[in-house]
């Protein structure tokens, strides 16, 4: 390709991102309690999600890595098309990342088709609802602080960095690529046999920060996911029962923003929508 070609298809890339800032909405991020603007999905971004689920096949466990495999790619997403350049993207919480998606899928097409387990049809569902109950968020819900002593540990939804490195953790204890797990039986066994270390690697997403005494660990503070939860398992048994319940309770977070009420036939049915692999297919 001659320099001239080279120039014509640098300028052509230059017009295409200008088209796709200026087609810029705003979304609405629950721990910042305001909009953002992000420029739209390309067919590019929307080629590696739909790639997850045959990335997490070939991984040797389809469930278990299908949520590591589109952390990684949609946060890759979210810091792409925010065009608020003062923002660092991985400070955003989980919840965040969870309500872009949601709203760059409604940016594409409000329209979405589900199967429902109990008729295996396909079903046509309305997603332009679903921003509303993410305004009623309260920003002040998602963390808190739990007290025992000495001790004080703040729980909540992790930000994108806290909670990617645990999910990296999370992939290690599983190792299923080393593993060569070929059935989701064998995925299972895995999953057992490493259970314990697995639980307290979960637990530890919803736990952002540890005060001991007067002294900060976390890992958006530098602390490898090793060395934080080393000290998580070092805490009493008593104060891990409360964060146990507080998890319980983000989790119940996260899972009614991505609820929809469908009616159908004087029926309505609660769906809980597949963010990972569902959410951007069929489009």
């Amino acid at each position: 390709m001659n320099s001239e070609k080279i120039e014509e298809f640098n300028s052509i890339l230059d017009t295409l991102d200008s088209i796709n800032e200026s087609s810029a909405i705003e979304f609405y991020v629950p721990s910042l309690k305001r909009d953002i603007k992000f420029s739209p999905i390309t067919i590019t971004h929307q080629h590696n999600l739909n790639e997850i689920e045959i990335a997490a096949w070939n991984a040797g466990g389809a469930e278990q890595l299908n949520y590591i495999y589109f952390c990684k790619a949609y946060d890759g997403i979210i810091k792409e098309t925010c065009l608020d350049k003062d923002l660092n993207t991985d400070t955003l919480l989980s919840i965040d990342r969870l309500a872009l998606a949601i709203q760059h899928r409604i940016q594409i097409d409000k329209k979405m088709k589900v199967s429902l387990y109990e008729d295996d049809e396909i079903h046509t569902v309305d997603l332009s609802k679903l921003p509303i109950a993410l305004k009623k968020i309260s920003p002040a819900k998602l963390r808190k602080k739990i007290k025992h002593k000495d001790i004080q540990v703040t729980v909540g939804f992790p930000s994108l960095n806290h909670d990617r490195q645990i999910n990296d953790a999370v992939q290690r204890i599983l190792d299923l690529e080393n593993e060569s797990a070929g059935s989701q039986d064998e995925v299972e066994i895995i999953i057992e046999e490493n259970f314990a270390d697995l639980l307290l690697t979960l637990l530890s997403k919803h736990i952002v920060e540890i005060d001991v005494n007067g002294k900060i660990i976390s890992i958006d503070k530098g602390a490898s996911p090793d060395m934080f939860i080393s000290i998580i398992q070092k805490l009493p048994l008593s104060l891990l029962k409360k964060v146990n319940d507080s998890y319980e309770d983000y989790k119940a977070m996260e899972a009614e923003i991505i609820t929809i009420k469908h009616t159908e036939n004087e029926e309505t049915t609660d769906i809980l929508l597949d963010i990972t692999t569902g959410l951007f297919t069929g489009i």
